[in-house]
C-alpha cells in the first residue's frame, strides 16, 4: 500500500470512528525507536490499572488475559502488516511516515496510530491517535468506564516513547 493510500485509509478510520483523541510530543527519536517506546513502557501504577481492566474486562465477558511481549527495540518492531504488537497487530507501516496498530474485541476495535511531522532543528513532532469504533452496545459503555485511565496512560506512554526506547521502563523484559 503506497502513503497515499494509508494516510486516506487513516482518514476513512478517522471519519467513521465513535471516538478519537489525539496526544502530541516533540522527539529527537525515529519512528522505530517511538513506537518501541510505547509499546515497552510498562511501569508499576500502569500494570495495576491493566488488572483492574482485566477483572472488569472478564466481567463483561471480554478477552481479559494478556501476556506483554518481550521487549522491543527499533531494530525489531513490526513492520509487516498482520504481525502482531503486543497486544495489537500491525494495520499500516509507511517508513517515518505512518504506523498503525489495530485491536477487536467483540464489543469494540481500536487503532492507535503513529504519524510523525518533521518538527524544527531536526526534531520530529508526533501525533498519537486513538481511534475506536464501537461493535455493540457494550462498547461505549466499557470505553466511557476505563476513558480517564486510557487518557493517563496514552499520554504517559507518548511521553515515555518520546524519550526513547532505551529511557523507557519495561516490567516484561
Amino acid at each position: 500500500m503506497q502513503h497515499a493510500e494509508m494516510m486516506e485509509s487513516l482518514r476513512s478510520l478517522l471519519e467513521s470512528a465513535d471516538h478519537v483523541d489525539v496526544k502530541t510530543v516533540t522527539s529527537s527519536v525515529d519512528m522505530k525507536s517511538f513506537v518501541a517506546g510505547l509499546i515497552n513502557w510498562r511501569p508499576a501504577w500502569a500494570r495495576v490499572l491493566f488488572r483492574i481492566r482485566n477483572i472488569f474486562a472478564k466481567w463483561c465477558g471480554l478477552e481479559y488475559d494478556f501476556q506483554p511481549s518481550p521487549k522491543l527495540t527499533a531494530e525489531t518492531v513490526p513492520t509487516t502488516p498482520g504481525d502482531p504488537v503486543d497486544f495489537f497487530e500491525l494495520h499500516a507501516y509507511s517508513p517515518e511516515r505512518l504506523y498503525v496498530m489495530f485491536a477487536s474485541d467483540k464489543h469494540l476495535d481500536a487503532y492507535l496510530a503513529v504519524v510523525p511531522e518533521p518538527g524544527s532543528e531536526g526534531l520530529v513532532n508526533y501525533s498519537v491517535y486513538t481511534i475506536v469504533m464501537y461493535n455493540n452496545r457494550l462498547g461505549p459503555i466499557y470505553f466511557n468506564v476505563i476513558r480517564p485511565f486510557h487518557h493517563l496512560i496514552v499520554q504517559a506512554m507518548v511521553q515515555a516513547a518520546a524519550k526513547g526506547v532505551e529511557e523507557v521502563p519495561c516490567a516484561a523484559c
